[in-house]
C-alpha cells in the first residue's frame, strides 16, 4: 500500500491505514476493475476517435483519413501533386465558441440561515472570504480557461476536486495524541483509542504532517471510463480515470512498488491519446503532414498507466471503494471512498469528486456532443474546394470561362 502522503488525489490518513479485508484482498479489486473497464469501454471509441480529430484540426493537422489497419490517424491518400491547402477556419470558428465557455463565471453567495443571529453572518462572512482563498489555491481561472477548451473541442469534459498532500506543500507540526498500545496517533479530546479502543490516557505527542492544498484538475474524454447509459452524471456510480505518468514519477509515488513498476512505449488506443497530445504540434506546411503524424506516434517516452477507480458505497463496499492499480498489475493503494459529506444526524455520505460539464445534452447518453463535429465536416469540404482552386491555378495561367463558338 502506498504512503497516503504522496498519493494523488489526496487521500486521507483514515483511508490508509484501513484493515478491513475486503480492501486488502487485492486480486478481487483488480478484477473488478478490469470487469468494469471491459464494460465501459464498449462503444466509447465512437466517441474519442472524432475527439482526437478535433484537435488534430484544430492544429491545422486536416488532410487525414482513419486507418483501420493501424486504428489511427494517418495522411490521406491524394495523387502526387495534389495541393493540400489549409485555411483553418475551423479553429477561428471553434475559438469563439470557447470564448463564451471561458468567460461564464458562476458567483457564489453565501447567506446567514438566520440573520437575526450574529453566528450565522460571520459563518456567511467567512464562506464568503473563504471562498476567494480557495480559488486562489486552485488556481480556477486557469483550469476554467483548460476546461472551456476540452468542452468547446470534445464535448464532454470533468473537474475533479479534492486535496493533495503531498510534500511539496510543505509540513505542519500539530498536537496529537498517541495509543500506547497500538501506537497509532490521533487528535487530542479522545477518551479512547479510535483505532484499538483501550481506554485512556493517551500519550500527548507533536506529529509532522503534511500542509497539503486542494487541487481541481480538468479531466478529459480520453481519461474516463462510466456507464454511458446513466444520462446524468449525479447517477453515476462509479468511473474510471486512466493516466499516464512518466516511470520515474510512478517510482517516486509508489515507493512500494518501485522495483515492480515498468514503463513502456505502446498501449491501449486511449493511452496512445494521451501520449500523443503533449507533443503535437502545428502543422509546418501543406507538405509536412505525414512526416508530423508518423513523429506522434514515438510520443514522449517510457510511460505508466494509473487507473483511479471510484466506486459509491454497495454492499461488498459499505464506505465506498477508491482502488489505485499502477501498470495495470499492481494495487497501488485500496481503501474506502476519502471524500464525504457530513450529515445532519452526524453520519458520514461518501461522494464521487468529479463534476461533468457537457456541451449539448443527446438523449439516452451520457456522451454529450460538441459543435465542433458540425464544422469539422464543413472544414473538410472547404479544403477539398480550396485544393481544386490552387489546382486550377498551378496547370492554367489566367484561366478564364470560354463561350464555345
Amino acid at each position: 500500500m502506498g504512503d497516503p502522503t504522496t498519493l494523488k488525489p489526496g487521500v486521507n490518513a483514515r483511508a490508509a491505514i484501513t484493515n478491513d479485508a475486503i480492501y486488502q484482498d487485492h486480486e478481487t479489486i483488480k478484477d473488478l476493475v478490469k470487469r468494469k473497464r471491459e464494460e465501459w469501454s464498449k462503444g466509447r471509441e465512437e466517441f474519442t476517435r472524432p475527439a482526437y480529430r478535433n484537435l488534430l484540426f484544430e492544429r491545422g493537422k486536416q488532410w487525414i483519413t482513419w486507418s483501420r489497419a493501424t486504428n489511427s490517424f494517418r495522411p490521406a491518400m491524394v495523387k502526387p501533386g495534389t495541393p493540400t491547402p489549409v485555411t483553418n477556419i475551423f479553429s477561428s470558428t471553434m475559438r469563439a465558441v470557447r470564448s463564451v465557455f471561458a468567460r461564464i463565471e458562476p458567483r457564489l453567495n453565501f447567506a446567514p440561515g438566520n440573520p437575526e443571529e450574529p453566528e450565522d453572518r460571520a459563518a456567511a462572512d467567512v464562506g464568503s472570504r473563504a471562498i476567494h482563498v480557495v480559488e486562489d489555491e486552485t488556481a480556477i481561472r486557469v483550469q476554467r480557461q483548460m476546461l472551456a477548451a476540452w468542452v468547446s473541442l470534445t464535448g464532454i469534459a470533468w473537474l475533479e476536486n479534492g486535496y493533495d498532500p503531498d510534500l511539496m506543500h510543505g509540513t505542519v507540526t500539530i498536537q496529537a495524541e498517541q495509543c500506547p498500545r497500538c501506537q497509532s496517533t490521533q487528535p487530542p479530546g479522545a477518551l479512547a483509542c479510535e483505532s484499538c479502543q483501550a481506554p485512556g490516557p493517551l500519550r500527548p505527542m507533536s506529529v509532522t504532517r503534511p500542509r497539503g492544498k486542494q487541487y481541481v484538475d480538468v479531466c478529459s474524454i480520453f481519461e474516463m471510463f462510466f456507464d454511458a447509459s446513466v444520462t446524468e452524471w449525479s447517477r453515476q456510480r462509479g468511473y474510471i480515470r486512466e493516466k499516464t505518468v512518466s516511470e520515474d514519477e510512478a517510482k517516486g509515488r509508489w515507493k512500494a512498488l518501485a522495483g515492480e513498476i515498468k514503463g513502456h512505449v505502446l498501449g491501449g488506443m486511449d493511452e496512445w491519446y494521451q501520449d500523443a497530445l503533449p507533443t503535437l504540434g502545428p502543422a509546418i506546411d501543406s507538405s509536412q503532414t505525414a512526416r508530423m503524424l508518423q513523429q506522434a506516434s514515438q510520443r514522449i517516452g517510457r510511460r505508466v498507466l494509473e487507473q483511479w477507480y471510484w466506486q459509491l458505497p454497495d454492499e461488498t463496499y459499505p464506505e465506498g471503494l477508491l482502488a489505485v492499480i499502477v501498470g495495470r498489475t499492481h494495487v497501488g493503494y485500496a481503501g474506502p471512498l476519502p471524500y464525504g459529506a457530513l450529515q445532519a444526524d452526524g453520519s458520514r455520505r461518501p461522494f464521487l469528486p468529479t463534476v461533468c460539464f457537457p456541451q449539448i445534452l443527446v438523449p439516452g447518453t451520457g456522451y454529450a456532443k460538441t459543435v465542433a463535429d458540425d464544422v469539422a465536416l464543413l472544414q473538410v469540404e472547404r479544403n477539398r474546394a480550396e485544393s481544386q482552386i490552387v489546382a486550377t491555378m498551378q496547370r492554367v495561367a489566367s484561366p478564364v470561362w470560354m463561350n464555345p463558338k
